[in-house]
């Protein structure tokens, strides 16, 4: 029933989040990092530098072509990545976290465990960013893909997909415990405010090169704008 279907695909949203939460962990990156062989991979220079030519080399063309403020926009954003207030803690992060690599068993046998699986793992990285890279770039595919099935009238799909993300962020909240006192010295607070300009990155991209429909392009782009702000 859609009952049951929205109650299912909420679960796999939580279990998702903890999952990540759990992976974005000081103890895993240790435990990864006890094996030399991992660390030197992990290390590699190579992974930031292709994050930087399709994440961040469009920007000051895209960010003025969607936004009147696109160039202080671009400018809070280059400082956010490359002069951080606060000193995030490195964590292990996957660098492409979105659900076409994340994949789970949908009737596992009782001696196999059901998921979640994460695959393609080329833009992993020890030294990354956590809820401001792996969980703002799953969170803003999400939206992006929300808005499309509304505007496109799939409801059921649209209502899936918030059940999915709104699950996610429960489990990664609970597991993470990551709370904000929404104080300035706060890091958690700067944390958060590291997110929103990521997303607001993400979806600009989503909405210049993935986006087959203007209208929907112009939506998520308004959105993005939103979220920069």
């Amino acid at each position: 029933t859609p009952v049951e279907q929205r109650q299912k695909v909420g679960q796999v949203g939580k279990l998702v989040g903890r999952s990540l939460a759990k992976m974005h962990k000081k103890e895993t990156r240790d435990a990864v990092y006890a094996d030399p062989e991992k660390e030197a991979v992990l290390s590699l220079p190579l992974t930031e530098e292709v994050n930087w030519y399709l994440m961040m080399e469009p920007l000051p063309e895209l960010f003025p072509k969607h936004f009147e403020k696109g160039d202080q926009y671009y400018k809070a954003l280059l400082d956010d990545i490359k002069n951080p207030s606060m000193i995030y803690p490195p964590c292990l992060v996957h660098g492409d976290f979105n659900f076409g690599n994340v994949v789970m068993r949908t009737a596992p046998e009782p001696d196999q465990h059901a998921g979640p699986f994460v695959l393609d793992w080329e833009f992993a990285s020890g030294n990354g960013r956590g809820v401001n890279g792996d969980v703002s770039e799953f969170l803003s595919l999400l939206h992006c893909n929300i808005i499309m099935a509304r505007r496109s009238g799939e409801t059921m799909r649209a209502e899936l997909l918030r059940q999915l993300s709104q699950g996610f962020c429960s489990g990664y909240r609970e597991e993470a415990q990551l709370n904000c006192s929404m104080k300035a010295d706060d890091l958690n607070t700067n944390l958060y405010r590291s997110v929103l300009l990521l997303t607001g990155r993400d979806m600009v991209i989503y909405a210049s090169y993935a986006c087959d429909d203007e209208a929907d392009a112009a939506e998520i782009a308004k959105i993005a704008g939103w979220y920069l702000e």
